[in-house]
């Protein structure tokens, strides 16, 4: 603890997975398997979670009073939701297969989450954020998913290419489509024949980024 207190004092390098709360005020990051957060402005950083598994992927709900992360406690990947303020993380997920957490739902009462617990693709899937049932959002392969800030719109990600391919072009690029979140035609934003990947949402509700 000493080791990581005096590191968290020399500064964090490598942190990864930055999510900014809902005000902007604070942002979350995973950092040596754990989940930290600190001010936007800079400032000390203070660890949320405290265990020997690799916690990553933080989420905020949309009240910023929870964050969804994904951690292998039990051995392969889940979403677990702690409070934002610190505590005992709530495991959400109970799949044997790989879960991860994507974007929360309408008032934050469901989550998004990928997982292929029905197929060897990833899909996405909605679950209670308290826990129980998954419910099926889009039954296609997709993932990298961003809900719009109105809560009406989802956009994804399709395609096979591996991220590291780099100059890839071809059948299996990965591209950005929209749909509305309670299902209905799909539509291809881009039509670039290389990658296009990880649609994060522009605060007016109407520009990808």
């Amino acid at each position: 603890l000493l080791v990581l207190a005096g590191a968290a004092q020399a500064g964090i390098l490598n942190a990864r997975h930055p999510a900014p709360s809902p005000d902007g005020s604070v942002i979350a990051f995973s950092y040596m398997g754990d989940i930290w957060i600190v001010p936007s402005t800079g400032g000390s950083a203070d660890r949320l979670t405290v265990h020997e598994a690799y916690d990553d992927d933080p989420i905020w709900s949309p009240d910023g009073s929870s964050i969804a992360f994904a951690s292998d406690r039990q051995g392969n990947s889940d979403v677990y939701v702690v409070d934002s303020g610190g505590g005992e993380p709530v495991q959400v997920t109970l799949h044997s297969s790989w879960d991860g957490p994507q974007a929360w739902l309408g008032d934050g009462s469901e989550l998004l989450i990928l997982s292929r617990r029905d197929t060897s693709d990833y899909r996405l899937y909605s679950i209670p954020a308290s826990g129980g049932p998954a419910r099926t959002v889009v039954a296609d392969d997709a993932f990298n998913a961003s809900v719009s800030p109105d809560g009406r719109w989802l956009a994804f990600v399709t395609g096979r290419t591996s991220w590291w391919r780099k100059h890839y072009r071809g059948s299996a690029s990965r591209d950005i489509w929209i749909r509305p979140i309670e299902g209905g035609v799909s539509t291809r934003l881009v039509g670039y024949e290389g990658d296009d990947d990880r649609p994060m949402w522009g605060a007016d509700g109407r520009t990808i980024y």
